[in-house]
């Protein structure tokens, strides 16, 4: 342009000539940062470099956009660049973690091993690691618990403390009922306590009604006078306090009856004498020594054969409670019971005593010349005493 001076092209500086200049190189690095110096410097061409070097242009291109990307590094292609994303290796404390938490509480998952990993030490290993760690070395068979069990931790307040310090390391809420022992209906009330009152949310309540108490002192003065009576129970008080227009449940009053005869010894209710316990009849320890044989009403049965009721005939051993032998028959006749006994004696041998109630087909006179035939005493039950029976006085045992 017109006006304006033109400047004169500065001269580059000269250099030796390449394969002297590499003479003086004490180091491999030397020789990558004075092949592209020029270039970076002072602006040469590639193709000016390249004839001076005998490198090919785009070698020097390659090193040049390196060097100005990641300067000397960028030279050193055999110096591996750090990998942020490799995986580090796990430290020893954090490995000995893994091995006494999988210790302590075997039912712990790998994944959730993993979580709490990540919120004790920050690190967060996959599966696949922490299964690697765990058979690295053979697990502690003996191992102290940190925590007792939840029954037998002292003081409510420790037992919650101990669900929420295990939640704070990350356990979830079904493992730590299972290390606990106690259910996850406690756990997960406890932490909901905890989220929403803090530290004085661990602490008891009282669980009673929050209004003001029914018993009064003149309430229980008036009962303690009543109370005298010795055969005065609890509805027999609420009954008489009612009359005197005090309303208070039965069940109230016999928490006020306990009181008083704790107060008062005179109140206290004599000992009753304890009776001897009876002797069930037909009692035996012996097996197929007793049976017991009944008829039984079936009005709701799903036979189809049978319209109406059908009648269970059934022997029971009164030892073992087995039934030996029943049938279903839409008639309750001498000859269906006749069938049952000779199954039964056929299969476990003859008794000694055959006990039954009041039914003909029991003492008919063909039953009874069988009875005397086998040598089988028979017996009858009490009048107006079923349980006597085994077969109505337990359900009968599959032999």
């Amino acid at each position: 342009m017109r006006g304006v001076p033109k400047t004169k092209r500065q001269p580059q500086p000269t250099e030796p000539a390449w394969e002297q200049l590499r003479l003086d190189f004490t180091w491999p690095e030397q020789e990558l940062y004075e092949s592209v110096r020029p270039m970076v410097l002072f602006g040469q061409s590639a193709i000016e470099r390249a004839e001076a070097t005998g490198i090919s242009r785009s070698t020097l291109t390659k090193r040049a956009k390196r060097f100005q990307r990641e300067g000397i590094r960028g030279l050193l292609p055999h110096i591996p660049k750090p990998d942020e994303t490799a995986p580090r290796p796990l430290l020893k404390t954090v490995r000995s973690h893994i091995r006494a938490l999988k210790a302590e509480c075997p039912s712990l998952t790998l994944r959730e091993i993993a979580d709490i990993i990540y919120v004790k030490h920050g690190r967060q290993p996959s599966h696949h690691t922490i299964a690697r760690v765990l058979d690295e070395a053979p697990l502690q068979t003996t191992f102290k618990r940190r925590y007792p069990r939840f029954a037998d931790i002292l003081g409510a307040d420790n037992r919650r403390m101990a669900i929420v310090n295990l939640h704070y390391e990350g356990w979830t809420i079904t493992r730590i009922a299972a290390y606990l022992e106690t259910t996850r209906l406690t756990v997960r009330r406890t932490l909901t306590r905890w989220f929403v009152e803090g530290v004085p949310g661990l602490e008891n309540k009282p669980t009673g009604p929050k209004g003001p108490s029914k018993v009064t002192l003149a309430k229980m003065e008036t009962a303690r006078k009543l109370d005298r009576n010795p055969l005065l129970g609890a509805h027999r008080l609420s009954y008489a306090l009612e009359q005197q227009g005090i309303h208070l449940s039965p069940r109230t009053c016999g928490r006020i009856l306990r009181v008083h005869r704790d107060l008062y010894p005179e109140l206290a209710l004599p000992e009753k004498p304890k009776r001897p316990k009876k002797r069930m009849p037909f009692a035996t320890d012996i097996p197929h020594a007793i049976w017991s044989v009944d008829v039984r009403y079936l009005t709701d049965h799903q036979c189809a054969d049978f319209t109406g009721t059908a009648y269970n005939i059934s022997i029971l051993d009164n030892a073992t409670r087995a039934n030996l032998a029943s049938v279903i028959s839409p008639t309750q006749d001498l000859g269906a019971y006749l069938r049952v006994l000779y199954a039964a004696i056929y299969q476990y041998g003859v008794p000694g005593m055959i006990v039954s109630d009041g039914g003909k087909i029991f003492s008919a006179e063909q039953a009874m010349a069988i009875y005397t035939a086998l040598g089988i005493e028979k017996q009858r039950i009490e009048h107006r005493k079923p349980y006597q029976n085994y077969t109505k006085a337990r359900k009968a045992a599959v032999p």
